[in-house]
């Protein structure tokens, strides 16, 4: 009985699905177009729609797997194919297709599932993930790739690596980017036999055409550089209260903690939802920080101050073997230099007899930011993106780190003076 509701379930959900299309709108700001019709929020994004945005554009698209796509000005793309079997993961098949302009493809739960059917096609590149938050820039003759979370696998669309297809390309031509090589860009040009590694700042997608303050912003100049996706990792040893996880404290300008469902856990904020009242700050490894817009923040007067770890939730993942494990945080110092805006912060990370001192230097920007400097290099091995509260009382990070070949880590921490 329990096997065929299961089955029921599966089918209803894959027919509402295909029914409702592959995507809706959740944001529209400037001129935007789904097919011939002006976008609105709310509005069903079919297989096959083209979606356009004018010279002051941007779209998100939130897909049926609770994943990103994400249209900036001048650019066009569509959902060529967005099929999700929840009964058989094997069989979903996703492709999305840019034309030009600049997009960000935030994988949702079915591409996290089945990496190996995803692709994104630009007019020279193939682009397969591995759980994966990527920006895009792309004309008829060149495309360029960067990686804020996870890892991609880039190829020229050729004879045996065609538009057609799904997946990943992998081949003599192919090469691979990961989150944690911050700063880096994968160049295809038309007639190119493999993609280039760039490192140009002013040619990265997210500085050609950059993010709302709304969208996950990951100039690459601020190195974000987001590990990996761990939204297999099972957290429920350390559920903790939504509320108490969420606000940090009942008058704090900050929200933080998990905003994916990870192995069953309930998120513990909605940043659709959040959206209206609060700018993102930073998302990675399925946590996130967003800082209230009431309010301006303002550099305070004293030249620095220390913060105290209250609070924050990691896991680590072994990329080999895809065994998750809770991971708790311990000495934890941050402060904050206002006379030269910059920052540190130390803490460890334990997880049964294992522990790593991770550390990370970087700056504080004119919005109370804070960004490690990129690319990360010892003595600092974790990447942190993050804000002071608009009063200074505290602040919140997310960080990264690859803690050896086989593992990487993600967390979120929430800090106090």
């Amino acid at each position: 009985m329990k096997r065929w509701f299961v089955a029921v379930c599966a089918v209803l959900f894959s027919m509402c699905a295909a029914a409702e299309g592959g995507a809706r709108v959740v944001f529209a700001s400037g001129e935007v177009s789904v097919g011939a019709s002006p976008a609105v929020v709310g509005m069903t994004v079919a297989e096959g729609d083209v979606v356009r945005t004018g010279a002051d554009g941007h779209v998100y698209l939130k897909t049926i797997d609770e994943g990103f796509f994400i249209l900036r000005p001048g650019s066009v793309g569509r959902l060529e194919v967005y099929h999700v079997d929840v009964q058989e993961p094997l069989n979903t098949r996703i492709r999305l297709s840019v034309d030009a302009g600049v997009v960000r493809h935030i994988s949702g739960a079915a591409v996290t599932q089945a990496r190996q059917n995803f692709r994104l096609n630009t007019p020279v590149a193939a682009i397969g993930v591995k759980g994966t938050d990527f920006s895009v820039f792309t004309t008829e003759d060149v495309s360029r790739v960067i990686v804020h979370s996870g890892a991609v696998v880039v190829s020229p669309l050729s004879d045996s690596c065609a538009a057609s297809a799904y997946g990943p390309c992998a081949d003599e031509s192919s090469r691979e980017l990961l989150g944690v090589q911050a700063g880096l860009i994968l160049q295809v040009s038309r007639g190119q036999q493999a993609p280039q590694f760039l490192q140009d700042s002013s040619l990265s997608p997210d500085a050609l055409k950059p993010p709302r303050p709304e969208e996950p912003d990951g100039l690459e100049l601020h190195g974000e550089s987001r590990a990996h996706d761990l939204t297999r990792v099972d957290l429920s040893p350390a559920k903790i209260d939504s509320v108490d996880r969420a606000e940090g404290t009942a008058d704090s300008s900050l929200h933080w903690g998990r905003w994916e469902v990870v192995l069953g856990q309930d998120k513990e904020m909605s940043i659709v939802d959040l959206l209206e009242t609060h700018q993102l700050i930073a998302t990675g490894g399925g946590f996130a920080v967003l800082r209230e817009r009431e309010g301006t923040w303002r550099r305070p007067a004293q030249n620095s101050m220390s913060f105290a770890l209250q609070d924050g939730s990691a896991v680590i993942q072994n990329e080999q073997s895809g065994v998750g494990t809770l991971a708790s945080l311990q000495d934890g110092l941050f402060s904050v230099n206002f006379s030269n805006s910059t920052f540190s912060t130390s803490l460890r990370l334990v997880a049964g007899e294992e522990s790593f001192a991770l550390r990370a230097s970087g700056v504080v920007t004119p919005e109370g930011r804070l960004y490690s400097a990129a690319p990360v290099r010892l003595p600092s091995n974790m990447s942190v993106r993050g804000a002071l509260g608009t009063d200074n009382r505290d602040a919140a990070y997310v960080f990264q780190s690859r803690l050896d070949g086989a593992r990487v880590a993600a967390g979120v921490t929430y800090w106090t003076r």
